[in-house]
């Protein structure tokens, strides 16, 4: 990633931290909104509801298509999940102007992402990489 970007990430990264901190304190705890539970078919939901609309095989923004990937296996496309991953995270996607989940439901479908995919490449490890030259 170009050192001009991956500033950009870290920058935007760091006001939606600076951002959410006063925000989650200011809130009454009748406010909040609902956290995804742990089942898949809620970060299905998550992801056609907040990725699909841009990246589904008709559309191809970004050359990244998520409509028929399997959020409940994502050890299956890790390449593209490790991908939707990084740029969630950082709150580069969705972008602004779309609408955006909650920091409570963006942290959550990180962390499963992220976990399915430690989980798979841990029972599934590949040695060989494009990081090998064997």
């Amino acid at each position: 990633m170009p050192k001009r970007v991956w500033t950009l990430a870290v920058l935007v990264w760091v006001a939606s931290a600076a951002w959410s901190v006063p925000l989650a304190a200011g809130r009454r705890a009748s406010a909040r909104p609902a956290v995804v539970s742990s089942t898949t078919g809620d970060y299905g939901t998550v992801v056609t509801k907040y990725c699909v609309t841009c990246h589904n095989e008709r559309a191809k923004i970004g050359g990244l298509t998520l409509d028929k990937m399997d959020v409940s296996d994502p050890g299956a496309g890790a390449d593209v999940w490790e991908r939707v991953v990084r740029k969630v995270r950082v709150g580069m996607m969705p972008p602004q102007g779309s609408p955006q989940p909650d920091q409570e439901t963006r942290a959550a479908l990180v962390s499963w992402l992220t976990t399915s995919l430690d989980k798979s490449a841990t029972a599934h490890p590949n040695p060989v990489g494009p990081w090998c030259t064997g």
